[in-house]
């Protein structure tokens, strides 16, 4: 028969292209290669060919082949690639981590599988490559076989792919994608090459079949359809066949015709031969002759007689103790030649023998779940057990193997509970799987079944709710579940937490207090904690420090002086803890505490503390002037929120990192964010939702857009008890809004209001917020004096929060303030000041902002210097007030300014005009004196 692999043929440009994306990985960059086209027509040698090249550039070629029948084996596809590099253990302790892992994994070892988390995971790989010396291709051939795991993975790297010359090639069929893959590809941009293969052209077969005669290359064109698998499986095919086949005996390309000429080369062998070879394809892709003699149904020497046979004829090819076939189409084709019921009872003696052999859980449930039998209890226990190992790193396989051991388990009273514990199991991984709807609806009949199992399940479903955005329900599931439970405690605090979230101050703070006493009676040290900690987020939300202070302190106590293993099932108390000690300026005890529950919740979107330990993070970050970490923890949150499709904690990520965006690459940028996160619409839950409109309405303030922001910030309704400070911020933005639209009395009003809840509240940034605003709005008005105590006041109380970005625009906002008056010695001071600490948060737009707001107020005082002073709008305004009879404190009254203000103006005034009385002013106004304005 004809070897095609002698010579790659039609295939000059895709060549070309993969050797300069080869040169490009040597020279340190990253290049994915994608390889697409129908079986047969030639990706494994083209990925072949791409790995001889590395291989003669010096790269490591490390080469993983998924299949069809090995779906449910979590990174199979990564365990045949990577397990077999030899080199020295990697030094980085992630690498080495995901390097056992895989080995783990690749021993069948169940206890190390449940300990994995699949995104430690994908980081560890990306570590291991990144760190690794030297280029590396990894080429991934048949993604469309591969398990979730493995394409969650690929995907993972395409997104976000290590540093340093790695070459990543993947070879698919067209259909079924692998859809993650397939939508990552296109955002590498330029770093990725896309090859559509085609069908060999007529022309070519010249090539291909040098001394064949013009007719018969033609017949066998038409025949393949100019697939090279094809043509090779009918190199020796009689003209007849050819000619039959051209005429639609069997559908050019189709499987029928597929199936038929992968097996001719197996239809001239015995009968146990190919007994042998479909107890192979049954078996594995790697399989041992013992198991595949116990399938076949025949001594092992007999098998191995039969294996020898199979490899000489070359369908089958040896690897150390294990055998596989020579193509996975040709695996797939033995397989399905053998008869489903055949298959079955293959699958149940496979299962058979690995269960008395005490073999690999997955692999066992491999074969248990396509050969149990209605009413197998056993079958069930074995699928269930796989499951459980894989749940939280391959959830659509463990959610396979728990739908088949929920079909087959009996039908019987005493395994109800069993039963329920399936469904939660199915529920969980459903959830995983994005489906957060259909996962609640599994749960509705756990929810009426026995307790412990539904109470837990209440538990579940109200995570799934919070994360839904829909706190009403998860409320309502907790106060059902709250009679039934024996831990009370631990319902009350989420309860709480709930409420908080609900911005319900009264319930919020009757459910803390209720868990306070329930743990205390328990000695639940941890659940103390978790009460004290919502306490503290209470009162903070109601501006009594004191009383924040206080819990805080408590909360702080106990969570330090417990275990990781006691901390872990409340890891979500940390965030309202870290959130509280971050406005009390305890920054260095937040940072440990956020630190310590994004660790101990790792990367588990389902989590309930997740949601809001990620988006303190982010909050924490863009006020600390960490803009780029804000941004990248915001971009990896919401990327992990994608798995379990959680909208809600999706859109509030995003909207959380607004700021940093704004501040790092200007409004526009910022825009485009917020108006994609407006298509998607505003979460659902009180304080996400307030959040998410006071960081669109900054957005649009900078971006110019002053009417969308007050749009945004009159938008009702917003609660009376807000996030903890989002009131005096969202008072501060309402101020300095309405001042730009001329609405004198509001913005006064507002800036009054929100300074005195900021004195009420005591905390640094608060009162930062507030005094900026005030000096704001004195500024738009033109009361200088007035404003520069304000500005001053907030540069210091930003600078005491330790919120550089902040501060710089406090202190841009002083030097603008001595422009005006003409100090130019204090107006470059604060501008240096404001660029010191705009450069070392790396917000570019900020600093290109300020340059430009440099320049400007330069050409303004030197335009002053050359001008004859006159009196200002004001001045003119409060004089002719003055000249009418006025006095100070009417004209204050009528002017919105305070007496001392009107005093100082006057006295400017009178020495701009040269007179020393309001009777000399007076008299300047009816004699006609033209009062001269300033510029």
């Amino acid at each position: 028969m004809h070897d095609p692999s002698l010579k790659l043929i039609g295939r000059a440009a895709e060549l070309g292209r993969l050797a300069a994306a080869v040169g490009d990985v040597a020279a340190g960059r990253f290049r994915a290669v994608s390889i697409t086209g129908s079986p047969g027509i030639g990706k494994t040698r083209l990925l072949a060919e791409l790995g001889r090249h590395a291989g003669e550039r010096g790269f490591t070629v490390m080469t993983g082949r998924a299949t069809e029948f090995e779906r449910c084996f979590p990174f199979a596809v990564y365990v045949e690639a990577l397990t077999p590099w030899s080199q020295p253990d990697p030094d980085d302790a992630e690498a080495r981590a995901a390097l056992e892992a895989l080995v783990s994994i690749s021993r069948g070892d169940r206890e190390s599988e449940a300990r994995i988390d699949r995104y430690r995971l994908y980081r560890g790989i990306s570590r291991l490559l990144e760190t690794a010396p030297g280029s590396i291709a990894l080429l991934l051939d048949d993604l469309h076989w591969a398990d979730q795991p493995s394409l969650e993975l690929t995907e993972y790297l395409l997104r976000k792919p290590p540093r340093g010359g790695l070459l990543v090639a993947v070879a698919h069929r067209p259909a079924p994608l692998p859809i993650g893959v397939v939508a990552a590809l296109p955002q590498a941009d330029d770093q990725a090459i896309f090859l559509d293969l085609q069908p060999l052209e007529e022309k070519d077969l010249a090539e291909f079949f040098p001394g064949a005669a013009p007719h018969r290359r033609r017949l066998l064109h038409r025949a393949s359809a100019g697939n090279p698998l094809y043509l090779n499986a009918l190199a020796d095919a009689s003209e007849p066949v050819l000619a039959g086949l051209t005429g639609g005996e069997y559908p050019a390309g189709g499987p029928r015709a597929l199936q038929a000429l992968l097996l001719a080369e197996l239809n001239v062998l015995p009968g146990e031969l190919r007994q042998v070879a479909q107890a192979l394809a049954v078996a594995g892709d790697q399989a041992s002759l013992d198991l595949v003699a116990w399938i076949a149904e025949t001594g092992e020497e007999d098998a191995a007689d039969a294996l020898d046979r199979l490899c000489a004829h070359g369908a089958v090819i040896p690897t150390d103790a294990f055998f596989a076939f020579r193509h996975p189409l040709l695996r797939a084709a033995v397989y399905r030649e053998a008869g489903m019921g055949w298959r079955t009872r293959a699958h149940e003696r496979a299962a058979a023998y690995l269960d008395a052999h005490r073999g690999p859980v997955t692999l066992l449930a491999h074969h248990v779940q396509r050969s149990a039998r209605q009413g197998d209890e056993r079958a069930a226990d074995i699928l269930h057990d796989a499951a459980a190992g894989l749940l939280d790193f391959a959830p659509a396989t463990a959610s396979r193997l728990l739908r088949t051991a929920l079909r087959v388990l009996p039908a019987r009273e005493d395994l109800t509970s069993r039963r329920m514990d399936m469904l939660l199991a199915l529920a969980r991984a459903v959830a995983s799987l994005g489906e957060l709807a259909e996962s609640r609806e599994i749960l509705e009949e756990v929810l009426l079944g026995p307790d412990p199992t539904s109470v837990e399940a209440a538990g579940f479903a109200s995570v799934l709710s919070r994360l839904m955005g829909d706190l009403d329900a998860a409320k309502h599931l907790l106060t059902r579940a709250l009679s039934r439970s024996s831990q009370a405690a631990a319902i009350l605090a989420e309860l709480a937490a709930i409420d908080s979230l609900r911005l319900d101050s009264a319930e919020a703070w009757r459910y803390g207090l209720a868990a306070l006493d329930q743990a205390g009676e328990l000695d639940d040290q941890v659940l103390v904690a978790a009460a004290h900690s919502l306490l503290a987020l209470n009162a903070a939300q109601q501006a009594r420090a004191g009383d924040a202070h206080t819990h805080a302190e408590q909360a702080a106590r106990l969570v330090d002086s417990a275990t990781d293993s006691e901390l872990r099932p409340h890891a979500g108390l940390l965030a309202p803890l870290a959130l509280v000690e971050a406005q009390l300026n305890l920054r260095d005890r937040a940072a440990r505490h956020l630190a310590k529950g994004l660790e101990l919740v790792g990367y588990q979107g389902l989590n309930h503390g997740f949601p809001f330990l990620r988006i303190v993070e982010v909050v924490l970050l863009t006020r600390e002037g960490r803009l780029c970490a804000a941004v990248a923890a915001a971009e990896e949150a919401a990327e992990l929120a994608a798995f379990p499709n959680s909208q809600e904690l999706t859109v509030t990520l995003r909207a959380a990192a607004l700021p940093a965006l704004l501040w790092l690459h200007g409004p526009q940028a910022a825009l485009a964010a917020a108006d994609e996160l407006i298509a998607h619409g505003l979460p659902r839950s009180a304080w996400w939702s307030e959040l998410t409109r006071l960081n669109l309405a900054t957005v649009n303030f900078h971006a110019g857009r002053v009417d969308a922001c007050l749009a945004q910030l009159t938008a009702g309704p917003w609660s009376p008890m807000t996030a903890v400070g989002a009131g005096i911020y969202r008072q501060a933005l309402h101020a300095i809004s309405a001042a730009r639209f001329n609405d004198l009395h509001s913005a006064l009003l507002l800036s009054d209001l929100g300074l005195a809840d900021a004195k009420g509240a005591g905390l640094d940034h608060q009162l930062g917020a507030a005094h900026e605003a005030r000096a704001e709005v004195l500024l738009q008005y033109g009361e200088l004096e007035e404003a520069l105590p304000h500005a001053s006041a907030a540069a210091a109380y930003f600078a005491d929060a330790k919120a550089p970005i902040d501060e710089g625009r406090a202190r841009q906002l002083l030097a603008t303030l001595h422009s005006r008056n003409g100090d130019a010695t204090a107006m470059r001071e604060e501008l240096a000041r404001a660029k010191a600490r705009y450069t070392e948060c790396s917000a570019a737009w900020l600093e290109r902002q300020l340059a430009r707001t440099e320049l400007r107020m330069a050409a303004t005082l030197t335009r002053r210097t050359q001008e004859p002073a006159g009196l200002s709008s004001r001045e003119q305004q409060i004089a002719e007030l003055a000249g009418s009879g006025l006095t100070n404190r009417e004209i204050a009254q009528r002017l919105y300014l305070s007496p001392k203000t009107v005093e100082a103006h006057l006295a400017r005034i009178f020495v701009k005009l040269d007179v020393r009385s309001r009777v000399e002013l007076a008299r300047r106004l009816a004699e006609g004196t033209s009062l001269e304005h300033s510029p």
